[in-house]
Formats: structure tokens, sequence, C-alpha cells
């Protein structure tokens, strides 16, 4: 009796791991080719990465960087990059897939709809037409077959180490070089010898979600800390060891194209602890934005437990280096409440309910087509709702601070701190209402997709009102130091 239930046990676990090593190992969308969306200027291209971190095929990135190209040399562009995370693939039909390109669609109508006032530094006028490249970038997050018959619990657990590895190594491979390449076309049109004309606009943004987030991380952190280390000179010997020196010198990174956007990472915050500590021993100058923006849903149920007992198996005989490194690398990324700066709530008085934004409708033959009931437009024109980040930006865009307190359109962003960093380049925001991020899966929902948009926008006017200060910044940053 105990050999036969034996055998079940190690016929099942051969099954899980064979069916896991080949369930959904192969690329879903073979022809590289961009979708173009009939009702906006957004058009959707994505690119697949292998299990071992390599492209499936390179024409898919190549493709993605022509079009890339191509739109940013007509006029004004902004490029999204969206990872997807855990039990997500790149299949026509994915939610994920379906949901971006929704999104993308309302970015657009964000973007072209023509808006009172005009920007200060030369900025565009309010007819100013935009194109929205979008690149969805996609892994094989789901590794098991789910079903109504089984729940995902059973079917997702079990791949937790598997594909969190994996994510891993999307993040380390061909990936981090392709996203290092969008970076290097922002950086040659925005700060370039050639300086662009008084309204061209070149945006990029990239979004991380799950372990689409641990998978952007790496391929993004190195260059910010990188950044954040320079500028703190000798003192960052001392802040990385968590004794960070007064430094009255007001310092600026670039970043990483205009914003990194990770939605309930499926990574420690042990990894985040660096640039934390590097970022929070320095003081900011007011043309600094933020370069990495993470959002924690309060009750995303897979984070909260899944992950630690993840990470105490696997770190179970791993000491930390200092107190609380083991804590650190057992908690996910957003919820360890030292690294929380800023909190995401509607505001006290509603302003519009979820549905009231438009459902999309179509057929089934193009992502930018295809309906989902899990998603729809995160923008509403005629909401009515008080912008206060935009109307700041306008009004005097170098001295607003993006990481103070903000309500926009109906959605209310402030820091947990009496003192507060100001213009800090990299903050942590936990989302409190499930009206705007749902759970692990939930950040598609119209409240937050509307409040991203507004948010991504607003920085992206200050960022071009203020050019001419980050050119001086940069370029000084590029030239060599003559040795004292």
């Amino acid at each position: 009796m105990i050999m036969t239930r034996l055998s079940r046990l190690v016929t099942s676990l051969i099954g899980t791991i064979v069916l896991g090593a080949c369930y959904g190992n192969h690329p879903n969308q073979p022809d590289p080719k961009t979708f173009q969306s009939p009702r906006s200027t957004a058009s959707l291209s994505v690119v697949e990465v292998n299990d071992r971190g390599n492209f499936w095929y390179a024409n898919q990135a190549i493709s993605a960087i022509d079009t890339v190209l191509d739109r940013a040399q007509k006029g004004n562009t902004v490029v999204v990059l969206f990872v997807h995370g855990w039990g997500h693939a790149a299949r026509t039909r994915d939610q994920n897939l379906v949901c971006f390109s929704h999104t993308l669609e309302s970015l657009s109508q964000r973007l072209n709809k023509p808006r009172g006032g005009v920007a200060l530094s030369g900025g565009p006028t309010p007819s100013t037409n935009f194109s929205v490249v979008g690149i969805y970038v996609g892994w094989r997050g789901k590794s098991l077959p789910e079903g109504p018959w089984i729940t995902s619990v059973l079917t997702r657990f079990p791949t937790f180490w598997a594909r969190k590895g994996i994510a891993g190594k999307v993040g380390r491979g061909d990936l981090r070089a392709f996203v290092e390449r969008l970076g290097g076309i922002y950086d040659s049109i925005n700060y370039g010898p050639v300086r662009p004309t008084a309204t061209t606009r070149f945006s990029l943004v990239t979004v991380g979600h799950s372990f689409g987030g641990q998978a952007l991380f790496p391929a993004v952190a190195s260059r910010i800390e990188d950044q954040l280390q320079a500028d703190a000179g000798d003192a960052a010997w001392y802040a990385l060891r968590n004794q960070p020196q007064p430094n009255p010198k007001k310092a600026f990174i670039a970043g990483l194209g205009d914003l990194v956007v990770l939605v309930n990472p499926a990574m420690e915050a042990l990894a985040y602890e660096r640039m934390n500590r590097l970022s929070k021993s320095l003081q900011f100058d007011s043309a600094q934005t933020p370069a990495l923006v993470v959002f924690d849903a309060q009750n995303d149920f897979p984070r909260r437990w899944f992950f630690p007992l993840g990470r105490y198996i696997t770190t179970a005989f791993s000491p930390g280096a200092e107190p609380h490194d083991r804590e650190r690398d057992r908690v996910v990324l957003g919820r360890y409440s030292p690294q929380i700066t800023h909190r995401l709530s509607l505001d006290p008085n509603p302003g519009f309910a979820a549905d009231t934004f438009p459902r999309p409708k179509g057929s089934e033959d193009n992502p930018f087509d295809l309906e989902s009931g899990d998603c729809g437009r995160g923008f509403v024109e005629d909401s009515g709702q008080t912008d206060q980040l935009s109307n700041a930006v306008e009004t005097n865009p170098l001295a607003t601070d993006v990481t103070a307190e903000w309500h926009i359109a109906g959605k209310h962003i402030a820091p947990i701190s009496d003192t507060p960093q100001r213009y800090a380049p990299v903050i942590v925001v936990r989302s409190t209402e499930k009206h705007i991020i749902n759970g692990h899966n939930g950040f598609f929902q119209p409240h937050f997709v509307d409040f991203l948009i507004r948010y991504v926008s607003d920085i992206q006017d200050k960022r071009f009102a203020s050019r001419d200060e980050r050119r001086k910044y940069v370029n000084e940053a590029k030239s060599p130091k003559s040795p004292k």
C-alpha cells in the first residue's frame, strides 16, 4: 500500500515536471509584425523571449526597434514597453496582451486630446499629435495548463520556483540589451549633440508586472544605481553601509527613459535596498522626476503569502550579511515597510465610478480588437475631475515636485512621512483600495489605468518643459572630470 502511494506520487511528480517542461514552450507570435489600432494612433509589437533569456526570433526585436525609429523620425512618439508576469504569455487572446493594447489606445487618446494652456520652455501646442508605440515582451509565464476543473492555486504555486528563476534569466538576457537599445535611442534624441526641435518629443516608459517586474528590474537597475552611486561619490560607501553622510550637493539622475514602473513586482525587497539607500542619502535638484515607481496592492494575496513561503524554502540556509537581510530577502518589494514612501487611494469625495469607463468591442482577429470583460478604457475624456499635478506642471514645471501630495482625477497620492524626500528619484507606493488595484492581477482596472496614464503624462510634461536643465546635468555627467 505504501509503495503504491509512493509510486503514484513519483509518477505525478514526473508527469508534472514533463508537462511543465513542454507546456507553452514555444513562441506565440512567430511573425514579426506591428498591430495598428483602427481607432487611434497606437501600434503594438510583440517580442518573445525563451527560457534561456534569448529572443525566440531576433526579427521580432529588430522589427520593434525599426518601428520605434520610424515613428520617431516622423514626429512626437511615446514608447511603452510592458513585461507580463506569472501565468501569462504572448498568446493573441492573453488577457494581459488584450488589456495592454486597450491601455495604449487610452494613452493615445489622452495625449492627443486638446488641452488648455501652453507648456513652458518651448513646449508643444495643444494640437500636437503623438504616435504611441507599444512593445509587449512575452515569455513563458505559465508552464502548466489551467482550467475550471482545477484551481489556479494547485497549478500555479508549484511553478513558483521555476518561473521565478526563468524571470531572472529573461532580465539578464537579450531583454537587457533590448531595453538598453531603447534607452540609447531616448538619450540620443533628448541629450545628443543635435538638439531636437522645440516641439519634438520622444518618450520611453517601461512597465513590468509580477515576475515581469523581476525580469525588468535587472535590465534597468544597474543604470539607475550607477547614476546614483556616481552622484554620491565617496559617500556612497557609507550610504550602502546604511550610514549616510551629510551631502548638501543637489544631485540629478537621468534614469532610463522617462520612467520605469513596477506593478506588484514578485521580487525580493533586498534587491531594491541598494538603490533605496543610495537615493535616500542624496538631495535632488528640482529638475528631478521619478526614475522608478513601484506600485503595490494591499490585497495582493499571492505576494503576501506565496512569495514569503517560496522564499523561506529557498533561503532556509542562506545567512544574512547584516540585520534584517533575511527579512528583506523573504518579503516582496512593496510590502517591506521601511521602503514604502507613498499611499495611493481614491479621493474622499467620489469622482467617478468604474462602470463609467466604456468597454471596447470588436472582433477576435487583432489584439486591438479583442473584447475582454477584465479591462476597459483607462481614460474618460469628460470625467471633469481636476488633475492638480497637470495644472502645477503647466504653471511652474521646474518647481513642481512630482513626488509630493497630489489629487489626480479622483485619485489621491501622498507621501506617508511627515518629512518626505523632495524630488525623490525612486518611490514605493502602496495602493490601499481594491477599486484601484485589486489583488495581484487586477492592475488593468480603469481607476488605476486612468491614474497611471495621467501620472506618467504629467511626468513627461515636466521632463519636456525642463529638458534644458536635464541636458545640462546629463552632459556634465558625461564630460571627463579633471583631477583635483
